[in-house]
């Protein structure tokens, strides 16, 4: 036979919000070199959180992204083609957001008018296309010819781009970095690349939902066009805090994927105003925990 008990009382932890915005930064005493969306530090005259505490998990990020994925920065805006045993043309394109329709119009648009008669078209069925001309032609090796999966080197009249990914390489994905806050994580971060450092949230760019497609019937992918998305976590990463330590300054870096400090200065679309940013701004919510 059980016996009966009390039952005993639950205390539900209490919690508290860490809410970041990159673009407070630009409030640190007007330091033109603290501008940097990716990388900034926030320091006020006393501790930013004080408290009981003792768990981090980011619940929230909001993405405002604007860097063209075909931009000179990145060395991604170059096309070379040769055309009938002619010597190699380099096609240069301006900043910015394109598809793969637009791009391969504005490409096919280029060629034929430089190599006058050359015919150049695209054909084939939805999202299966080539590129085709009267004679025949050679794409050369450059990033951006590589993203829209041409044949590199082949001499034919007819080139296929099955796969095109016109998401620039290095920027497949970001990190979001505060040693200030993971320097004390028991469990540290590992990663199969080459350079591994404990981060607060990965932002790949991937829609949660099937994406649209162009008018060849290529995938619009995160970032062919400018975005605000919002990434909610139902189970973020818990990260363990000493309760003796308060929160003082927090110094923010956001990663590509290639490892480095995220950059972009271009200015071509206008879409960099006064505020000095490196093409997207950036807020997160932090929910801070005493268990």
């Amino acid at each position: 036979m059980f016996q009966e008990t009390a039952a005993a009382p639950i205390r539900f932890p209490s919690t508290a919000n860490l809410n970041i915005n990159s673009s407070d930064r630009l409030q640190q005493n007007n330091n033109i070199t603290n501008a940097s969306s990716a990388d900034f530090t926030i320091t006020k005259q006393g501790n930013i959180l004080s408290g009981y505490f003792t768990r981090f998990g980011v619940c929230e990020l909001v993405l405002d992204w604007f860097i063209p994925n075909v931009n000179a920065l990145y060395n991604h805006n170059k096309i070379s083609v040769s055309f009938n045993g002619s010597a190699f043309q380099e096609f240069k394109f301006d900043d910015g957001f394109y598809t793969v329709e637009s791009l391969m119009n504005k490409l096919v648009s280029d060629l034929n008018d430089f190599f006058s008669g050359a015919g150049f078209f695209i054909d084939g069925t939805t999202g299966n296309h080539n590129l085709q001309a009267t004679a025949a032609f050679t794409i050369g090796d450059t990033p951006l010819a590589r993203s829209l999966s041409f044949k590199i080197d082949d001499d034919d009249t007819i080139n296929n781009f099955l796969f095109p990914n016109l998401l620039i390489n290095e920027l497949q994905y970001l990190d979001f970095t505060c040693s200030n806050l993971t320097y004390q994580q028991g469990l540290k971060d590992a990663d199969t690349s080459a350079v591994v450092r404990d981060v607060l949230y990965r932002w790949h760019f991937a829609w949660d939902s099937p994406p649209q497609l162009d008018g060849l019937g290529y995938p619009i992918l995160q970032g062919y066009t400018p975005f605000l998305a919002r990434r909610y976590l139902n189970y973020p990463k818990q990260i363990r805090w000493d309760t003796q330590q308060p929160i003082g300054q927090l110094a923010f870096q956001v990663f590509n994927s290639d490892g480095q400090i995220v950059r972009y200065t271009g200015d071509s679309l206008n879409v960099l105003s006064a505020i000095g940013s490196d093409g997207f701004e950036w807020s997160m919510n932090i929910l801070v925990s005493e268990q």
